[in-house]
């Protein structure tokens, strides 16, 4: 729980990062800071494609078990393009960083469970 706080001033922050709100329809953008003419298309055409995924869970067993679960993951994908970026053509850099938080409720479930719950989570 002491995570929330700071993921949402994190988010927060980058949304006041991104410049001025588009004119566009913000239901029709492939994401939701994804404006036209925005720092994440500015960082793009110069080589640097980052995108940000946040997912979280909240769970309850209904047949046994006890209490709820609340947890997620936080995903960062970063993508260099070394011909833009003015290195070599064809050269390229791909990462994925993985951030778990919080709990799932695998750990609660009665009985020998082959299959997880929860497989997001772990």
């Amino acid at each position: 729980m002491r995570l929330t706080r700071p993921l949402a001033t994190l988010a927060l922050s980058s949304l006041a990062c991104t410049g001025v709100w588009a004119e566009d329809d913000i239901w029709t953008r492939a994401t939701l800071l994804d404006t036209p003419g925005g720092t994440k298309q500015e960082l793009k055409a110069i080589g640097v494609d980052m995108g940000l995924d946040v997912t979280n869970f909240l769970q309850a067993l209904h047949n046994g078990g006890s209490g709820w679960a609340n947890g997620g993951k936080v995903d960062l994908r970063v993508k260099l393009d070394g011909q833009k970026l003015g290195t070599w053509p064809g050269f390229f850099v791909t990462s994925h960083f993985e951030y778990n938080y919080g709990g799932s409720v695998n750990q609660d479930a009665p009985g020998l469970n082959v299959i997880a719950v929860n497989i997001a989570l772990g």
